[in-house]
């Protein structure tokens, strides 16, 4: 069985330099959608439709999918890190439910979050070139279980590289942000970890890679694979 993964376009991010890090405001960016409203909920009814269509159940902590824990985060960093939470700008990119941008409001560190709205594929490029910091979540897992999902913006973040904070389970996400050095990993529920991962990813200078480790997820590539996975069916068959 072969596996060919999502990816990202080359000429979108040739233009791309490591960031220079002076002593101004330090940018971490989300680009997507956080869920809030009736989140548990769906997450139920889907893992229902799932196993009617026999897929495998994956039973889910929703609450990785929400602001909650970034926002509870940033709130434990003004405590931890006073210096680090002063130049902190939180810059989120997508629409988002009206239940979501109320719980950033609620809390005492709203200032710190700004939401552009949706915005073009171009506009979004412009803002993971401006980020310092790039913000990753996912839903959290059962203990032993491993998520099915990659988030679609991974690959973009990868090929941006810009340190990012991900706050992923175990799974192929979580494996791809390891494998490729590309950032700080924290349990996408505790508030904890996602606040000491941005610690750290804010410390953190990406290493150079081999091209062909991170050129593996261009769309070339991918359209290169999947064109054997083809060849290798058709002659299989």
């Amino acid at each position: 069985m072969s596996c060919v993964t999502n990816g990202f376009e080359t000429e979108d991010f040739q233009q791309f330099e490591p960031k220079v890090r002076g002593d101004g405001p330090i940018r971490l960016h989300f680009s997507g959608h956080f869920l809030a409203k009736n989140l548990l909920g769906v997450a139920a009814w889907k893992e229902r439709i799932r196993i009617l269509l026999g897929g495998r159940a994956e039973r889910i902590r929703a609450a990785g999918r929400g602001p909650g824990p970034l926002v509870k985060a940033v709130e434990r960093l003004e405590q931890l890190d006073p210096a680090l939470f002063a130049r902190l700008e939180v810059h989120i990119a997508g629409k988002q439910q009206a239940a979501a941008q109320e719980i950033v409001k609620r809390s005492r560190v709203a200032s710190k979050f700004q939401f552009h709205g949706e915005v073009s594929h171009a506009a979004s490029l412009d803002l993971l070139h401006q980020a310092d910091l790039l913000f990753l979540p996912l839903h959290g897992v059962g203990v032993g279980a491993r998520s099915l999902i990659v988030p679609g913006k991974s690959y973009e973040y990868f090929a941006a590289r810009r340190p990012i904070v991900a706050a992923l389970p175990p799974g192929d996400a979580r494996d791809f942000v390891n494998l490729l050095q590309a950032g700080s990993v924290a349990d996408p529920c505790d508030a904890r970890e996602i606040c000491d991962a941005i610690r750290d990813a804010a410390q953190m200078e990406l290493p150079e890679l081999p091209p062909a480790q991170l050129g593996g997820f261009s769309r070339a590539s991918i359209a290169a694979q999947f064109a054997q996975c083809l060849r290798m069916a058709g002659e299989s068959g």
